[in-house]
């Protein structure tokens, strides 16, 4: 999965792209939803192999953003809590249909 972090021209806003999404605001919300999506592909039996671009001047975002999925990727304990919280909440959705 490559990862894209940039800034706008006369923007304050720090954003980055990633597996077809593009100019999402770089925010702990934003993260949060990229980070499901790689507990899905690891809880699937992925690989997850990031590179992670982004110009000098937003290093400290890339490395961050590095960190979070460098976690993801060695956290197991995550995992099998990911795991365990999206089957409850498809077995809860199977009971109220």
């Amino acid at each position: 999965m490559k990862i894209e972090i940039f800034k706008k021209e006369n923007d304050e806003n720090i954003y980055f792209s990633y597996d077809g999404k593009k100019d999402i605001i770089l925010n702990f919300d934003n993260l949060k939803e990229l980070s499901k999506l790689i507990l899905d592909k690891k809880k699937n039996g992925e690989t997850i192999e990031c590179e992670i671009e982004a110009n000098n001047e937003l290093s400290l975002y890339k490395s961050t953003v590095e960190e979070i999925v460098k976690s993801i990727n060695e956290d197991e304990e995550l995992l099998n809590l990911y795991t365990e919280k999206t089957q409850d909440n498809t077995d809860s959705k199977n009971e109220n249909e």
